[in-house]
């Protein structure tokens, strides 16, 4: 008891540890032995797995994540996994993005306007870094 806090009582710990179960049945909660291998915020160049890498080259609408579970990509995100092996920094990122949105192969819309600035582009790939790592798909 003294890890979890002083003064806690063994009705306390059993109560806390009757809550987690709770949680964790609950699916609010993980439990694992080993640490996470993945990372929440994008580096100066960002990556992502072999796998995720080739799940999106095959236009995969959903990629396996680093929690092992199917997550649901847009034709934005797919451009970038397929990129992300680490060589390649934001602007690079942007430059390949640029080029598939040239070629047709999909518009990147904000705000239900179809972006072609390129300042604004650069804005909608860091917000989706962002969901990415939120997705558990970057990696260190």
């Amino acid at each position: 008891c003294a890890r979890l806090g002083k003064g806690m009582t063994n009705d306390d710990v059993l109560s806390l540890g009757g809550s987690l179960l709770e949680l964790l049945a609950q699916g609010y909660v993980e439990v694992s032995r080993a640490a996470p291998r993945f990372v929440l915020k994008a580096g100066r160049r960002p990556r992502t797995t072999v796998l995720v890498r080739r799940q999106a080259q095959l236009g995969r609408e959903g990629v396996i994540n680093q929690r092992h579970i199917s997550v649901a990509v847009d034709p934005l995100e797919r451009a970038l996994l397929r990129s992300m092996d680490g060589k390649h920094d934001r602007a690079e990122l942007a430059d390949l993005v640029a080029a598939a949105v040239a070629e047709g192969e999909f518009e990147v819309q904000f705000n239900n306007i179809t972006v072609t600035d390129r300042a604004v582009l650069a804005q909608v790939i860091e917000a989706k870094l962002e969901r990415l790592g939120r997705m558990a798909l970057l990696v260190a």
